[in-house]
């Protein structure tokens, strides 16, 4: 995985250990995502990291989780193509968000994180889809825990999102947060190497 330039590399180690946490499969596989989530907030906390939310810059009436690309971990396509929910992305779920989920992944979106390293690539996996009272969709963030990258439209996001809480709020949803089938697939391609 390659990563951009970061200023802070201990901030880059920090995040990438918790999300090795929440994505390691060497011998511990069968482990739920509620103990890698637990495990990564303790990092988190170990490392004293200060998360403030604040609110979004558009209004919008309700927010719905989906899983993407769930079949290829290499697909890169986003949820929301010309306002309209992305076939090519394979929604998967739709699961609408509690009040309490939605002021949790709006503090997780906005307000001041700590910085986080990011990979070059954006293959996203989990996407929250935010609608208007007439089901008009008004806003979408995009989520690749693999490459710790994100991406929301419209503009204006912060630019350093807390990443765990949104973990939090998909595996509250039951939604998965990685696909077993990626980890064998991966290591097939090592394998050829």
């Amino acid at each position: 995985m390659r990563l951009k330039r970061y200023k802070n590399a201990t901030v880059v180690a920090i995040a990438m250990a918790g999300l090795m946490l929440v994505f390691d499969s060497s011998g511990c596989s069968e482990a739920p995502d509620a103990k890698r989530i637990r495990e990564w907030r303790q990092a988190e906390a170990d490392q004293r990291h200060l998360h403030q939310g604040g609110k979004l810059h558009f209004e919008f009436d309700s927010v719905r989780c989906y899983r993407t690309n769930w079949a290829n971990s290499h697909l890169s396509e986003e949820i929301v193509t010309n306002g309209k929910l992305n076939e090519a992305s394979k929604p998967l779920d739709n699961i609408l968000l509690t009040t309490a989920q939605v002021k949790k992944l709006e503090a997780a979106i906005t307000g001041s994180h700590p910085e986080v390293g990011r990979a070059m690539c954006f293959q996203p996996h989990h996407a929250f889809v935010f609608f208007d009272k007439d089901g008009v969709i008004v806003g979408n963030i995009d989520i690749c825990f693999l490459c710790s990258n994100y991406y929301g439209s419209p503009g204006e996001f912060v630019f350093n999102w807390d990443l765990l809480a949104i973990a939090e709020v998909i595996h509250e949803l039951g939604i998965p947060l990685s696909n077993p089938d990626w980890d064998k697939a991966d290591q097939e391609e090592e394998d050829l190497e």
